[in-house]
């Protein structure tokens, strides 16, 4: 069986805490080149009736997709890229050493919600303050910052890269695979 298709299905069939971040190595080579870091993508997942759902702040917006969804999305972004000779994208997920309490899961899953269809953009990256539109490491430092975890940048020029670095304390992170055909 390939171990790719394994990590796949496992990564569909785990019920990750509310909280988990989802890491995106590889992916957009401007971002990697903008951050100079490797991680060009972060979203949150959340949990809706023991489904997992991402909350993803992408061109052209702000979605909610199950998690299946999503890394079926990464496999073919990965096979095209395979099919170009690039490196394909890897997958790491973040989850909370002390999962977070009910309050704490409102605060997020309210803010999150509210930026559902909200306009994707770095305008905010580029000028250091909030506008019309977001993007994900705005989208995940806001989010987290509502349940009470203080990144201490601003939110606005967040990157997956320092987010990474500010959640390594109260996270534990594992790779789920290339996610290739």
């Amino acid at each position: 069986m390939n171990t790719a298709f394994l990590c796949l299905v496992l990564a569909q069939t785990q019920v990750y805490p509310d909280g988990t971040l989802l890491f995106v190595e590889y992916g957009d080579p401007i971002v990697m080149n903008e951050t100079g870091s490797t991680l060009s993508h972060v979203a949150v997942i959340l949990r809706d009736a023991n489904e997992n759902y991402v909350y993803d702040a992408y061109k052209p917006r702000v979605k909610k997709i199950s998690l299946n969804t999503y890394l079926e999305g990464i496999k073919q972004f990965n096979h095209k890229r395979e099919y170009h000779r690039k490196r394909p994208c890897k997958i790491w997920i973040m989850i909370p050493r002390i999962l977070y309490n009910d309050s704490e899961v409102k605060r997020m899953r309210t803010y999150l919600e509210n930026n559902v269809g909200r306009l994707y953009g770095i305008k905010s990256y580029l000028s250091g303050s909030s506008s019309l539109t977001i993007h994900c490491g705005e989208l995940a430092s806001n989010t987290l910052k509502r349940a009470g975890l203080l990144i201490r940048s601003n939110p606005c020029t967040n990157t997956p890269g320092n987010i990474w670095c500010a959640c390594r304390p109260f996270y534990t992170w594992k790779k789920l695979s290339n996610l290739s055909w």
